[in-house]
């Protein structure tokens, strides 16, 4: 965890305008996800220190994220199975509830 917040705090998104409300690590810690005061959600890469994916009209969202494994095949080890991020945003003013792939966005 403590290499993924220097990670995060080694890139930037410059914009003088915007003012992050919230940020969340993945379980994994390869991915972060922020709310703004633009009512925007971002989807943000931590290796490469890129924006991969930006909602607009999130205003006053909540995060969340979701680990999932895959089921061990016969003959397979813990090592060897799958494990995909999901992204979870509640949007309160439209009453909704999205579920998003981590690795490419939507």
């Amino acid at each position: 965890l403590k290499s993924a917040l220097m990670s995060a705090a080694s890139f930037g998104l410059p914009d003088r305008l915007r003012n992050g409300d919230s940020i969340h690590l993945s379980p994994n810690n390869n991915y972060a996800a922020t709310t703004d005061n633009f009512g925007r959600v971002i989807l943000i890469d931590i290796d490469r220190g890129t924006a991969i994916r930006m909602w607009k009209g999130y205003r006053d969202a909540q995060l969340g994220w979701v680990q999932v494994k895959e089921d061990l095949q016969h003959g397979e080890t813990p090592q060897q199975r799958r494990v995909a991020q999901f992204l979870i945003i509640y949007a309160p003013r439209r009453g909704i509830l999205e579920v998003w792939t981590a690795g490419n966005g939507p």
